[in-house]
């Protein structure tokens, strides 16, 4: 037996024009204020697929809704081997014709970042979803981005949001002269000491013993 002919829920398109003003109607009014931000490989290496160097600039605000309203995914905060780690994840929906018409993209990419001004945290994409609302009458309309928090590794950083003050804030952090390490008056005392006698005493038969 083929399927009535009389009951359509998969091609008729004024329900899916309605259905999607209403998807994004829903997201403006629930969603938040978000910062999109394309990433930009500035030495791609094509036989390993991978960008030592990259560069975000290109920003577009746009609203997204946060899948998880009471709380970030993940494994949150916690002690790992080499410390302490935070491992927040979160998805946001999007929704498609509202970004293509901002950004002037196909779709999202994996890699770019998602800034929340709100939590003051920047996200990166891990996987984009295209079948997040499994085809409402036969058709998709948002896209779920999969994210998780993205770690400052020296890339660099033009995008005139709060987002720039990251790369300032991690130099601060990590500059050997504000470490508070730098202030140790031992190893301080015990440099100067081996610069004065500067008689260090290789011996090739036996590289790892030297004398001062």
């Amino acid at each position: 037996m083929v399927k009535n002919i009389h009951f359509n829920f998969t091609s008729y398109t004024n329900e899916q024009n309605l259905l999607n003003k209403l998807k994004g109607e829903a997201i403006n009014i629930f969603g938040q204020n978000m910062y999109y931000i394309k990433r930009d490989a500035v030495d791609e290496n094509t036989i390993l697929g991978e960008d030592l160097f990259q560069e975000f600039k290109d920003v577009y605000e746009i609203v997204m809704y946060p899948e998880n309203t009471q709380s970030f995914d993940g494994d949150k905060d916690f002690l790992a081997k080499f410390g302490f780690s935070i491992s927040d994840k979160s998805s946001f929906m999007v929704h498609q014709d509202e970004f293509k018409k901002i950004t002037d993209m196909d779709r999202p990419l994996e890699g770019d970042l998602i800034f929340w001004p709100v939590t003051k945290r920047a996200f990166q994409i891990t996987f984009v979803d295209y079948d997040a609302q499994f085809y409402q009458m036969g058709k998709n309309y948002v896209w779920k981005l999969t994210c998780e928090l993205w770690k400052y590794s020296n890339e660099n950083i033009e995008t005139g949001t709060e987002l720039d003050d990251v790369k300032l804030e991690y130099f601060n952090a990590n500059n050997l002269d504000n470490a508070p390490q730098s202030d140790n008056a031992d190893i301080i005392t015990e440099a100067a000491k081996i610069e004065e006698t500067d008689t260090i005493d290789f011996d090739p038969a036996n590289p790892f013993q030297s004398t001062f």
